[in-house]
């Protein structure tokens, strides 16, 4: 199960911490409550998912934008008929994510080109970080 205490977030700052949101139940999580934000989906038994969780979580903590949603999924709490229901596509343990803006799905990283798409995901939300 995945908490607060996990070594996922050990570097992030208390105000970074306070909009992480644990989803406990993904089937009751609604997608569309979500105006701006990330839903992340975490593999604690992957190490691919601590590393690009940490380089992820660490553009967000370093913005400290109080109006992006930060909401995060054990993928073992997240059954994959729902990710592709979801999200789009299946999860790996790559902590796939979305950006939701809108209420709606505006970019997804799934890591299907053997790492180069975190490059993409991450130039992605600076940019949209950094443009306010």
């Amino acid at each position: 199960m995945l908490t607060l205490n996990n070594v996922l977030f050990n570097n992030l700052g208390a105000e970074t911490l306070n909009r992480v949101h644990i989803i406990p139940d993904i089937q009751r999580f609604d997608l569309t409550s979500i105006r701006k934000g990330l839903l992340c989906v975490h593999a604690q038994w992957s190490g691919q998912s601590h590393m690009h969780g940490r380089q992820v979580l660490s553009v967000l903590d370093r913005h400290q934008l109080s109006d992006v949603e930060i909401h995060l999924v054990d993928i073992d709490q997240f059954p994959s008929r729902h990710q592709e229901n979801l999200m789009g596509n299946l999860c790996h343990g790559y902590f796939e994510s979305v950006w939701i803006e809108e209420f709606e799905i505006q970019y997804a990283y799934f890591d299907n080109s053997q790492g180069t798409e975190l490059e993409g995901f991450l130039h992605f939300l600076w940019s949209k970080l950094h443009s306010r």
